[in-house]
Order: C-alpha cells, then structure tokens, then sequence
C-alpha cells in the first residue's frame, strides 16, 4: 500500500489530523508504549476522565485498531497511564480483548516499527501500526525528513489533506480572509446554524468563531481544526500590551465547602459586603496566588501535593490525589480542584492555541470587531507547564462570585471562576509561543509556519 492510500483510508474512518509514533524494541504490549517525558500526550490524544490511581493517574482512550482496508476493531481497555513521579506518560491495554488487534506487532520486540494514531472530531482514537520491514514505512520515513512533519514531543505530525496543507497553514489562511473583510459586526453561531446578532462588549471571541464556521458552545474541546481560538480585544491592532489579562480556562471548584455546602454558604462564610455600596449584596473576588494569603477572604491558594525547587517552571506532583486548593485558617478547605479535574480541563484545549488581537467600536448603535493581521500561535504544552506557572505566581485565580439579595428568602447567586494571566506570561506555557502573519492569499499559497521554537 502506498502511504497516499493509507491516508485516504484514514480521511474515510472520519479522521483528520494523523500521529506518528516511531516504535522502540521495548514499546509493545508487556512494556506498555512510551509516550514522552511529560503530559504532551494526553494533551494530544482525546481520552475520557483522569482518575488518580495511586501514585499515577490513568485515562481511558476510545482506541480502535483499523486494517488496511479500513476495518475497525475497538480495543475495550486501551488507556493512558501518567506517571507523575518522573514524569512520563505511557499507553496499555491496547490489546486485550481487541478482537483483530496487530499482536504479532505489538507483542513483540521488532525494530522500526510505526505508530500510526488517527485523530477527527469526535473522542475516537484509530490506530494502524506498520512492520519495520514493510516499503509504506520507508515511505513515512521519507516524509518526516522532508520536513514536512510537525514534532510533537516524541510524535510527528503529518497532513491528512489530499493536498497536503497542515491545519497550522490553514488557520492563517482562514484568519486571512476574516483580517480581510475589516470591520465586522458581533455575532453568534448558533447551533443550528442561524447567527444572532449581539452588542455585547465581551463578543469578540463569538464573532471570530462565527466567521470561521464554529458555533458557539460550553464544550471544552479545540474551535478550528484542533486549535483553540482565543480573542484579545486590544486598543490597538498590532500592539498587545505585556500587562494584558488573558482567562485561560473556568473549572468550577470540584470539593472543599464550595461543592460540599453549595456557593451561597460557601460566599456567606468568605465573602464581604459590596466595596462599591450595593446593599445587601455579597462579593468573593480578589487575586489568588498560590503561597499569598488573600486578605479580603480570609483564603490562602496552595498547590496540595506538587513540590519545585524555588524559582523553577519545572516540578512534580507527588500526591495525585492532591490539588490546587483555596484553605482558611484553621485549615478548612474552602475549595478545591482535584488535579484529574484539572489536567481534563487544561488539556482538552491547549495543545494548540491562537490568539488573535482585535479592536472593537460602536457604529451607529452596533457593535463591531476588526481582526488583527498577526496572531500569536501556541504548541506544545502540557500540565506540568501549568501548575510550574501557578506556583510562581504567574497564573492568579481570579474569581468573580456574589450573592444577590443575600438578607432575602431568595438570595441569588452567580458564580465565576477563571484561572488568568497576563499575555508576558503565555510564552511559558508553550514550547512554542511566536507570532505569525495570517495569510492574505489563497490557501494554497499560504506557507506553512515554520515553529522554530518546537524542542
């Protein structure tokens, strides 16, 4: 089979990205498959809920076995395994009970065996795996060392497109056309494909996404073909202050007082009343560090379980049933997320990430955004970059909690919990963190980028 074929069988079982795995002597079914010195992997792969199971973490994977011609068969127990004490992640069970999984390949020691893993828009994981000896390997080979492949910690990323572009390469181009078109007005996808028009000050990232075709949802999975699109509205286009404040992601609390007794009594016991007089109303605000006691709360952010060496990025997490978590006084925990819950939410939607700056205006009664023709791209990133960040400081919890009618048998709550930080920061959450020109040609004349940041 030549590798043209191979990947039009793979555009036909719905997947549109493709994962290279060159195998070791030592990746097979006994040894599980070594996937990275860090969590790049279970940012890359889509996989179920992470459970702490003692002193490592696990995630089932959707994980089919496909054939030459397309035939699928689902392996029930594939799972990845995260290994937070050196770190590493590593993937198993990928054969039992898989009725026509590759054993004689994956049960062995061969050498120069492939990996082939196919990624689409749906949690399902299909892989094909190819012999050292066979001509399709050479020919996967031979792609790698063009260069046209995009590494990804010990992966490699090669086009499933006929013709050929990377997803990065048609992001540009995408963001192009919007760049284009200058002032637009804000806008909402909805689901079933109508688009509502909106005034709304914090529309920026809806409207981008609406002219790139996504509609406007709560799920956290990637926006465009696997990257996740983030707006800045800037007060000039080509300029993005350092100080700017970027939300990263909204996890509600998952234990502690917050979930055990509910948000009212939770901000009934740390809250204060409103600084700006509005009665009988309370706040939980402020900006949360991790070591730095919160003065208005009471509240001190500690990470449960992770240890670094002062002043490093890099650390580990020693307790897997651990957590960032907000603590009073008396050691009661106020709130907290459970690193399972955190690694879920944080890797389902940074492995790749644009940010794109925009200015916005009002225009007779309407609200309208302009698109910048730079975009910061972001790849590479895993947990551990996220918790190193929170640790110094770089990363606030800055919540934006209150209870209204607090005095009444009524009171109304509303709840906010973002993670931010400011846009200097971003670059350590990255491998790769760099600015690129969108496209404003055709798609086939985009370049794609180059990322020389990637390790």
């Amino acid at each position: 089979m030549m590798f043209k074929a191979l990947k039009s069988v793979f555009r036909t079982a719905g997947c549109s990205r493709l994962i290279v795995k060159p195998l070791a002597p030592n990746d097979n079914s006994k040894n599980q498959v070594y996937f990275g010195p860090d969590f790049q992997a279970v940012n890359l792969l889509p996989h179920g809920n992470v459970i702490a199971d003692g002193s490592r973490f696990k995630a089932p994977l959707d994980f089919h076995w496909m054939d030459a011609s397309g035939v699928l068969s689902v392996a029930p127990h594939s799972q990845l395994i995260l290994y937070p004490q050196y770190p590493e992640v590593r993937f198993s069970g990928f054969l039992r009970g898989s009725k026509n999984a590759p054993k004689e390949l994956m049960a062995s020691r061969l050498q120069d065996r492939i990996l082939l893993l196919g990624l689409g828009d749906s949690n399902r994981v299909i892989g094909h795996v190819i012999g050292g000896q066979s001509p399709l390997r050479n020919q996967i080979v031979d792609e790698i060392k063009s260069g046209r492949d995009i590494p990804i910690g010990v992966f490699h990323e090669l086009s499933l497109s006929e013709s050929g572009r990377d997803p990065a390469r048609d992001l540009l181009a995408a963001l192009g056309r919007v760049h284009q078109l200058g002032w637009i007005g804000g806008q909402i996808l909805r689901s079933d494909g109508t688009i509502t028009p909106t005034n709304a000050a914090n529309a920026c990232g809806y409207t981008l996404e609406s002219m790139l075709g996504v509609s406007a949802n709560s799920a956290a999975d990637p926006d465009f073909q696997g990257w996740e699109l983030k707006s800045l509205t800037v007060k000039q286009l080509g300029s993005v202050p350092l100080s700017h404040r970027m939300t990263l992601m909204t996890p509600e609390p998952k234990a502690g007082i917050y979930r055990d007794q509910g948000v009212l009594e939770f901000v009934r016991t740390y809250g204060y009343p409103d600084k700006s007089g509005i009665p009988d109303r309370l706040n939980f605000g402020g900006q949360f560090r991790v070591g730095q006691r919160e003065p208005n709360t009471g509240l001190t952010m500690v990470l449960d379980g992770y240890s670094a060496a002062p002043g490093e990025v890099s650390g580990r997490i020693d307790t897997p049933t651990g957590g960032l978590v907000l603590r009073d006084d008396f050691g009661n925990v106020a709130a907290m997320w459970p690193y399972p819950e955190l690694i879920s939410h944080w890797n389902r939607k940074h492995a790749r990430a644009a940010y794109v700056p925009a200015i916005s205006r009002i225009e007779n009664g309407e609200r309208q955004f302009k698109f910048d023709r730079q975009v910061f791209l972001g790849v590479q990133t895993d947990f551990l970059r996220f918790l190193g960040s929170m640790n110094l400081g770089q990363i606030v919890y800055d919540p934006g909690i209150k209870v209204e009618g607090n005095s009444t048998s009524t009171p109304i709550t509303k709840r906010r919990s973002q993670f931010r930080t400011k846009f200097e920061h971003l670059s350590l959450l990255y491998a790769a963190f760099e600015i690129q020109p969108v496209s404003l040609a055709s798609a086939a004349d985009v370049e794609s980028p180059s990322f020389s940041g990637f390790g």
